[in-house]
C-alpha cells in the first residue's frame, strides 16, 4: 500500500506509473479505522451482541441481515444496518472470509476516469456495494487491452469475489472480433462477472448490461430532422457502432431520407480535446461553408469540446449549429448553452451492475443474462431550428 488520497487507497501494480489499482472507500472514512487496517481493541470494538441488544432482534437475524441474506426482509435489514452505523460496527472481514471463503471485496475495471461517464458508474456501484458490506477495488486501463487482461489476472490472483467491467478497452477491432477469454476465466472460477456494455454473444456466467442506444440515437436524430436539419454531422459515430446505427437507419427509413443527409466526421479522440481538435481540423481543411447545420456526437465530452471550438470561431449555438451529445454526464447541464444529450444514466448503470453482482453473491451462483436499460433524450439549449 502506498498511501491515501481523497478516499482512495492506492497500490501500484508491477511498478507501473500509469497502471494503478485502488481500493475505493467512502470520503470521510479514515482508512486506519477501516476493518482491513484496524488493530484489535476488544474493549472498544462493537460486537454483533451489541446490535442485538440495541434492536431487540435475535443473533441469527442480525447476523443474516449484516451478511445480506435474502431471508431477512428489507425493513428489518435496514433497521439492523442503521443500528450498526449508529454503533460504529465494523465487521471482521478476515473471519467472514474464512467462514464464507470470500474476501468481501469486488473489483471494477474502467477504460478511463477522465470521462465522468465512467467515474459516475464507479461512484454509484461503490455506494451500493459498500452498503452491503463489500469493498470495491478498481483500476483504469487507459484504453489499453493488454492492461485489461493483466488486471483480470491480478484481481483473480488476489481473490476478489466478483468483477465488474465499466466498459471494454479494446477499440482497435470490431466488437465481434474481440477476445473475451480473460473475462471468461473469471466465470470459470465461479466468480460473478458483469459487463456494462455490449457483449456480442452470450458468455457463460457473464451478465451484460447495456443502454438501448438505438432508441436514444433515433430520438436525437428525429429531433434534428423535425427541426429542419438536412445536413447532420456524425461526430465520432460510426457504422461499427451497431446499436447506434440501428437507430440511425430506423429514422432514415421513417423520414424517407438517404444517408447522404449524414456526414461521418471521425473524432481525434473521445474527450473534450478530441472534439475541439476535430472541429479545428474540419474548419481548416474544408472551411466554414462545409460545416453541417447540426452535430450528433459520440459522447458529451466530444460534444462539449466541439461546442467550445465552434464558439471560439464565432458560431452561435443553436442559432448557427445545433449539437447533441450522449451520456448525460453531470457537467452537460452546466455548460453554456446547456447540452441536449441522450441520457444513459451512468449512476443507474452502476447501481444495476452492483445489484446484479450482489444477487449472484447471495445466491452463491453465477448466471448469464443480457439486460437492457432505457435511455432518454434530454432536450436542453444546444438544439434548435435549422438556420435559414
Amino acid at each position: 500500500m502506498i498511501g491515501e488520497r481523497n478516499g482512495l487507497v492506492s497500490c501500484k501494480i508491477k511498478n507501473s506509473a500509469r497502471l494503478c489499482c485502488f481500493l475505493y472507500v467512502p470520503f470521510g472514512v479514515k482508512t486506519e479505522k477501516h476493518p482491513m487496517n484496524q488493530k484489535s481493541s476488544p474493549s472498544k470494538k462493537t460486537r454483533i451482541v451489541d446490535i442485538v441488544k440495541h434492536t431487540g432482534l435475535s443473533v441469527g437475524t442480525v447476523s443474516m441481515a449484516l451478511n445480506g441474506n435474502p431471508v431477512v426482509n428489507a425493513r428489518t435489514r435496514e433497521r439492523v444496518l442503521k443500528a450498526a452505523k449508529e454503533l460504529n460496527f465494523r465487521p471482521n472481514l478476515q473471519a467472514q472470509s474464512f467462514r464464507l471463503q470470500r474476501t468481501k471485496r469486488a473489483a471494477m475495471i474502467l477504460p478511463e476516469l477522465e470521462n465522468t461517464f465512467y467515474s459516475e458508474k464507479l461512484s454509484r456501484a461503490r455506494e451500493v456495494l459498500w452498503a452491503n458490506g463489500y469493498e470495491l477495488a478498481f483500476a483504469c486501463t487507459e484504453w489499453n487491452p493488454e492492461a485489461e487482461v493483466h488486471l483480470c489476472e491480478y484481481f483473480l490472483d488476489h481473490q476478489v469475489d466478483a468483477i465488474i467491467f465499466s466498459g471494454l478497452s479494446d477499440r482497435s477491432v470490431d466488437i465481434e472480433d474481440r477476445s473475451f477469454e480473460h473475462i471468461e476465466m473469471f466465470s470459470a472460477a465461479g466468480k460473478p462477472v458483469c459487463v456494462m456494455g455490449f457483449v456480442p454473444r452470450q458468455l457463460p456466467g457473464v451478465v451484460s448490461i447495456r443502454p438501448k442506444m438505438e432508441d436514444g440515437i433515433y430520438q436525437a436524430l428525429k429531433l434534428l430532422f423535425d427541426f429542419g436539419h438536412r445536413r447532420i454531422g456524425l461526430l465520432g459515430v460510426k457504422t461499427t457502432h451497431r446499436f447506434r446505427w440501428q437507430g440511425i437507419e430506423r429514422v432514415l427509413r421513417e423520414k424517407g431520407f438517404s444517408e447522404d443527409t449524414l456526414l461521418e466526421i471521425p473524432e481525434q479522440d473521445q474527450n473534450m480535446r478530441g472534439g475541439s481538435e476535430t472541429v479545428e481540423r474540419f474548419l481548416s481543411e474544408q472551411g466554414r461553408e462545409a460545416l453541417p447545420t447540426a452535430l450528433l456526437a459520440l459522447n458529451d465530452n466530444v460534444a462539449i469540446g466541439a461546442m467550445s471550438s465552434l464558439q471560439h470561431h464565432g458560431f452561435r449555438i443553436p442559432q448557427d449549429i445545433s449539437i447533441i451529445g450522449c451520456d448525460n454526464i453531470s457537467f452537460s447541464a452546466y455548460v453554456v448553452p446547456s447540452l441536449t444529450t441522450v441520457s444513459q444514466n451512468p449512476s443507474l448503470l452502476g447501481e444495476a451492475a452492483a445489484e446484479i453482482t450482489l444477487q449472484q453473491l447471495r445466491q452463491g451462483e453465477c448466471f448469464s443474462r443480457t439486460i437492457t436499460e432505457p435511455v432518454e433524450l434530454i432536450i436542453r439549449e444546444s438544439t434548435g431550428p435549422a438556420p435559414r
